[in-house]
């Protein structure tokens, strides 16, 4: 299979009519040409994913966080000066191809999103999107459940070592999830009628309107309510692209360590 027909795979399951316009998907590095036998799976292209790939022998590396974005601090060139610089250089030295979905993904039916609400529990979900390019759902748990059991609960399902929440004295039941960093979707989480909001990388301010607010808050990290695309890509495309094999990088782990 050539390079250029999974990407046109990949585009079915996530449709480009859902990216936000300031996002940078697709094909960013190598040519739709190639012939594809092997394919890494990634929440990010690094150097360490990219030289796992080279090891096994992958032509291509599917990732969700684009390589290249003009908007989140996207680069003007392509030298060894910078993190994304040397990215692109290991991978044009390892022979390799860059196919990124993000926001396409986020809201794709079917999707991260979904599949986030299916990990946690949640049923009867609809949309949730901003001008932003943010994308959640929303949706209900079987019966209420108390913050703090629905924030271990949350941490199991996700296999999170930690996770930061705010107790707004509410049991949770009607529940938004947004995946990565979906902050800014807390308003409409709450024109909504949600009493709890789960995402990533909650800002200081997020957390204290939801405070004053009278919304419960779970921070799951942007890496665990992203990182599900890995197996969820590979299940999707192996259906669709058999003779492509598909591996999710042992590689493809958050860059941080917690005490």
């Amino acid at each position: 299979m050539k390079i250029g027909n999974l990407l046109r795979i990949i585009e079915e399951i996530a449709p480009v009519d859902t990216v936000w316009e300031k996002d940078n998907i697709g094909l960013l590095v190598g040519s739709p040409d190639r012939q594809v036998k092997r394919a890494m799976v990634a929440l990010d292209v690094s150097l360490d994913v990219i030289e796992e790939a080279r090891v096994w022998g992958a032509e291509v590396i599917l990732a969700h966080h684009p390589l290249m974005n003009y908007h989140f601090g996207g680069i003007n060139a392509i030298t060894d000066t910078t993190a994304p610089g040397r990215r692109v250089m290991a991978l044009l030295h390892c022979n390799i191809a860059a196919i990124c979905l993000h926001t396409n993904y986020d809201g794709a039916k079917g999707g991260i999103n979904d599949e986030l609400m299916r990990l946690l529990g949640l049923r009867d979900t609809r949309i949730l999107v901003n001008e932003n390019g943010d994308y959640g759902r929303y949706g209900t748990l079987g019966e209420n459940t108390s913050m703090a059991e629905f924030a271990r609960f949350v941490r199991r399902a996700l296999n999170i070592p930690s996770l930061r929440y705010h107790d707004a004295g509410v049991p949770a039941y009607k529940v938004c999830a947004g995946c990565g960093s979906s902050g800014k979707l807390l308003g409409r989480a709450a024109a909504a009628g949600c009493d709890t909001f789960v995402t990533g990388d909650v800002e200081h301010h997020v957390f204290c309107d939801a405070r004053d607010m009278g919304i419960n808050v779970i921070d799951a990290t942007h890496f665990a309510t992203e990182d599900i695309m890995c197996d969820l890509l590979i299940k999707q495309l192996s259906g669709r692209a058999a003779s492509v094999e598909f591996k999710k990088a042992e590689a493809s782990r958050a860059p941080y360590d917690v005490l």
